[in-house]
């Protein structure tokens, strides 16, 4: 877990290409205070694990392996011998907060639009994807390149925020030029509370379908000898795992078909459901 409180800028020294890794060597002086092989640190927002730390002589810096996965969906394969980057290392117990929560999980890469001096601060404009703009809220927290920063306004594909020259000048943002690309976290409150959210609309969308049926089959075993509430249990806990699936796919059907067979009545209960299609065409899903 990790501030976006950036503590200093380091250098990429050397970069190999493996078979699986990456190996980055970055040049550093206050992150190397304390830090230990196993340790993490954001690098350019990126939790990365230390696998070597040398404190003496000209290679003098922190070395990390990264897979191939996190070198080709972060900026980081952007990067060059003497690029700058940002460094921080994890937050510990008892440290202020004085950003927000970062986790180091890069969410997406977004680019800069504009990136321009307005009086005595600066305007960074970032295209993001359309797919991450739920995340974001006007004066909400939002880790460009690890660093926490307020958002100062919101467009349908990309956000803007304002950098005062101090935050400029220790980062890598004083490197930055339009075109380039930028790791992009929202924020994990925000998304805890969207993940809540989206529960809590698609079991108002489709509770009354399941409740429909849970009806039909707690009459029928209680007409049989009992076990209607362990019906209805059994039905609510399959509503929780489709909102759950629909969630996972981003998309839930238009229609839905819930088939019980009750053994204690050997009797087939079947309900469909037609709902609005909002997020794409999804065939028939039974349960």
């Amino acid at each position: 877990m990790f501030t976006g409180l950036i503590e200093e800028t380091g250098r990429i020294e050397a970069i190999e290409h493996g078979a699986d890794v990456v190996t980055l060597a970055v040049s550093a002086e206050v992150c190397l205070g304390g830090t230990n092989t196993g340790d993490s640190i954001a690098v350019n927002g990126c939790c990365l694990t230390v696998t070597k730390v040398t404190k003496r002589g000209k290679s003098r810096g922190i070395q990390f392996d990264l897979l191939r996965e996190t070198w080709d969906v972060t900026n980081l394969n952007s990067l060059r011998p003497g690029s700058a980057v940002n460094l921080e290392r994890a937050l510990a117990l008892g440290q202020r907060m004085g950003g927000h929560f970062v986790t180091g999980h890069v969410d997406a890469v977004g680019k800069v639009r504009k990136w321009k001096k307005q009086g005595n601060d600066w305007l960074l404009d970032i295209d993001a994807p359309a797919s991450l703009m739920s995340g974001f809220v006007a004066k909400g927290s939002v880790a460009i390149d690890g660093i926490s920063l307020t958002l100062a306004k919101l467009r349908k594909r990309g956000f803007a925020v304002w950098i005062i020259p101090h935050t400029r000048q220790v980062t890598n943002l004083r490197t930055r030029k339009v075109g380039d690309t930028v790791n992009l976290e929202t924020d994990l409150l925000g998304k805890y509370a969207q993940r809540q959210f989206e529960r809590l609309l698609l079991r108002s969308l489709f509770g009354a379908v399941f409740l429909t049926v849970a009806d039909v089959v707690a009459r029928d075993a209680e007409e049989a000898g009992g076990g209607g509430d362990i019906a209805l249990g059994l039905i609510d806990g399959a509503l929780d795992e489709f909102v759950d699936s629909c969630i996972e796919r981003e998309t839930f059907p238009g229609e839905i078909e819930i088939r019980i067979e009750c053994a204690t009545c050997c009797r087939l209960v079947c309900h469909r459901s037609r709902r609005p299609r909002e997020r794409g065409k999804v065939p028939l899903v039974a349960f």
